[in-house]
């Protein structure tokens, strides 16, 4: 029997669409506690630096691999873990109807709370809270963002997963508003 694992066995490719959708949409997040933010409606790029590290896999994952995998795995994962910050850039359409739209994630996940801790048309900070039942796996972490001006966004984000394996993700980000057309941008 072949094994094939990647780091996306790690939950990090997971952990990474969670931030990148929750940055996205924390550009049209509306809530009671959320105050809209100060931005243009149009299409927007975002510039983000992730780094991760302190990642560790289950126990009985590693249990079933052979010496050799074992060993690719551990190199895989000293090898990403060396090579410092990621960049990553996306484009996403802000629109309207988005911020006044409630939601998170870009769907309602009931696994996950968020803790409004200051809210105003300039700046955003939030707590998170996931845990994932399936996996016994809990995340936490916070997300603060500033609006610089109504085309200029900055923030941060920090997340902690726990349990069966763990990680830890630092994320610095940068969106800049590119112009009233989203063309095929959603």
């Amino acid at each position: 029997m072949r094994l094939k694992l990647t780091l996306g066995d790690l939950s990090i490719m997971r952990m990474k669409s969670l931030v990148t959708l929750m940055v996205l949409s924390t550009l049209a997040i509306a809530q009671d506690k959320i105050t809209p933010l100060d931005v243009k409606m149009g299409l927007w790029e975002s510039t983000h630096q992730n780094n991760v590290s302190g990642v560790t896999l289950p126990a009985d994952m590693m249990a079933r691999l052979t010496p050799e995998q074992r060993a690719k795995m551990e190199a895989m994962i000293a090898s990403r873990q060396g090579e410092g910050p990621k960049t990553t850039v996306s484009k996403s359409c802000v629109t309207r109807e988005k911020l006044d739209k409630e939601y998170t994630f870009s769907e309602d996940r009931e696994e996950c709370t968020r803790t409004v801790l200051n809210s105003t048309p300039t700046k955003l900070e939030v707590k998170l809270v996931c845990a994932d039942k399936d996996r016994k796996m809990k995340s936490e972490g916070t997300f603060h963002l500033d609006v610089v001006n109504s085309e200029l966004v900055k923030g941060t984000i920090h997340m902690t997963m726990s349990g069966e394996s763990s990680m830890k993700m630092d994320n610095s980000f940068t969106a800049r508003y590119l112009g009233a057309s989203c063309g095929d941008v959603k």
